[in-house]
């Protein structure tokens, strides 16, 4: 018996050390890995990696490992060294055999100019609050045995909000509540205010900044990345906060998208050349009281899913969710990761969506990409009194790496159901609170937590990124926007209750059309790559959008948004 036991000891010893081959980081969704990584994949014929992100590092390093980089040609084999360059661990400070530890530090300064004032919400913008950089960024991280790590960033900078922005309380313009997260005004009670900004300073001025002039801009929402890992050569598990994104597409994927600031999450993930396995919990905002107070429930989106590299040319996953709500205390039983949801059958607080997504690489240098969600259906034998409700998307992509650059081209388009994630007791959308320094109070607004133009939407997009030269990007883009009349605020039922069934009958799209046609040129500088400086590193980023909005009901509008970003990284 004693010999069984030292030989397990051993056994788990000697895999412990295999496993533990570079620090279990997670590389944030920014990063220009994600983008380098897809390159060479399409452009060399090897399919897609991963579309569950982010990755760790050694996972990426699993992946560009599938890559023989000697049969790739020159410009494959520079790309190929730059994504290894990336995944490489780089600390600051190496304490001794067990520990390490990092700082960094970026600097942005950051202008933003349109002109039409009357875009003066934050969802006016292409460049919006998520894709805007705090003025200062600083971040402290460490590893002990490869098998550890830990990341936390601080942010200086303006929030969503400013204090001095226009309230409406959504008790009052919206009386009979948004989905299933906002409940009608007769049940929330006087007592309480639920309050949204419908202009802000912020957005709507000729001329705006990054720069904080004043403490009541200052975003005391922060960190925006802050988690604890353990992993190894194959697998991660990870608890804390950052940005998850689960699928291949430029316009936004169906279940778990990364236009929202950031998830809280806690994720297991297991992965290997051929097979990849997710468990994820997001724990999402309950509490729609613009006020400082204890949350009266939970809220939680549970997920697998099941990732097959079936062929070096096809991959495809599955995964199947449920939305999770408890008012009166969380029963663990439900985060069974080997449970088949579904048949978590309490209406009252579950939701389940179905999903399935393919990437078939047909040719050298071609990708064809597809998603489809299920959210409701009706099987043989059961009633109609929902509609159904699903998503699907379709891709093309074309991708070739040039001696001295590169060039990719995606034409995409995406449907929602005008009651895709839309139901009466719990719905798949989700609340974000953003504080209001000088009053202490929060702002709420309402948000998908999948596809980031909700349901009852079709849209089109056409982008073609360009690399003229090592550190000098160019991106073009034009996008077609048609909104059907069943929005966010709009009730899913045809009593306008939303605690009733929805079963609004609808077509295609519902009710009278709205469009919106987006162009959008940017032009990305490294100046280090650029001129081989060594340091600091130093880049520039220019936008130019324009917009056009129109519909069968109202009149023309349009915008012309210029945005300008330096950032130094110390």
């Amino acid at each position: 018996m004693k010999r069984i036991a030292v030989s397990v000891v051993l056994l788990f010893l000697t895999a412990s050390s295999l496993l533990f081959a570079l620090s279990p980081r997670t590389i944030a969704l920014d990063s220009p890995l994600y983008g380098k990584m897809d390159l060479l994949y399409l452009s060399a014929g090897k399919g897609t990696p991963s579309n569950s992100r982010p990755w760790s590092a050694d996972e990426a390093n699993l992946i560009l490992k599938r890559i023989n980089r000697e049969s790739l040609r020159e410009g494959e084999k520079r790309l190929y060294d730059e994504i290894a360059s990336l995944i490489e661990d780089d600390f600051l400070l190496i304490l001794d055999d067990v520990a390490a530890l990092d700082l960094g530090a970026d600097i942005n300064l950051e202008a933003y100019v349109h002109s039409n004032t009357g875009y003066s919400k934050e969802s006016d913008w292409i460049y919006g609050y998520d894709e805007r950089k705090p003025l200062l960024e600083a971040s402290f991280s460490f590893e002990f045995l490869d098998a550890v790590y830990s990341f936390c960033d601080i942010r200086v900078g303006n929030g969503k909000y400013r204090g001095s922005d226009t309230l409406v309380d959504i008790k009052t313009a919206f009386p009979n509540g948004i989905g299933a997260v906002i409940p009608s005004s007769e049940k929330i009670g006087n007592d309480i205010s639920v309050n949204t900004v419908i202009d802000s300073s912020m957005y709507s001025g000729h001329f705006t900044h990054n720069i904080l002039t004043s403490f009541g801009d200052f975003d005391s929402i922060f960190p925006k990345r802050a988690f604890l890992n353990a992993g190894g050569e194959h697998y991660l598990v990870s608890f804390g906060r950052d940005r998850i994104d689960w699928g291949n597409s430029n316009i936004g994927n169906f279940v778990v998208d990364d236009h929202v600031d950031y998830h809280d999450y806690l994720r297991f993930t297991f992965f290997s050349d051929r097979f990849k396995y997710e468990f994820l919990t997001l724990f999402l905002e309950y509490d729609y009281s613009s006020r400082q107070t204890e949350d009266e429930g939970s809220k939680f989106l549970i997920g697998h899913r099941l990732e097959f590299r079936v062929l070096d040319t096809l991959t495809f996953s599955l995964s199947e969710n449920i939305m999770y709500v408890s008012r009166t205390g969380v029963e663990f039983k439900y985060f069974n990761p080997a449970f088949i949801f579904h048949n978590l059958d309490n209406h009252s607080i579950f939701n389940a969506i179905a999903y399935v997504d393919a990437d078939w690489n047909f040719a050298k240098g071609f990708n064809l990409y597809t998603q489809f969600v299920l959210d409701q259906a009706t099987a043989p034998g059961e009633g109609d009194d929902q509609s159904p409700a699903w998503g699907m998307l379709l891709g093309v992509e074309y991708a070739r790496i040039l001696d001295n650059g590169s060039v990719k081209a995606s034409l995409e388009a995406a449907y929602a159901s005008p009651l895709l994630y839309r139901r009466d007791a719990v719905d798949f959308l989700i609340i974000d609170k953003n504080k209001l320094s000088t009053t202490g109070g929060y702002a709420i607004d309402v948000d998908f937590l999948g596809f980031p133009y909700g349901n009852d939407s079709f849209v089109i997009q056409s982008k073609t990124d360009y690399e003229a030269k090592p550190g000098l990007d160019f991106s073009f883009a034009i996008q077609q926007v048609i909104k059907g009349s069943l929005d966010i605020y709009t009730s899913h039922s045809s009593t306008g209750n939303n605690e009733d069934r929805p079963d609004i009958r609808t077509g295609f799209l519902h009710g009278a059309l709205h469009y919106a046609t987006i162009g959008t040129v940017e032009c990305d500088v490294e100046l280090n790559k650029l001129t081989r400086l060594s340091y600091p590193d130093i880049r520039f980023r220019t936008a130019l959008s324009y917009i056009a909005r129109y519909s069968e009901s109202s009149s023309f509008s349009d915008d012309v948004q210029f945005v300008v970003s330096a950032s130094v990284e110390l």
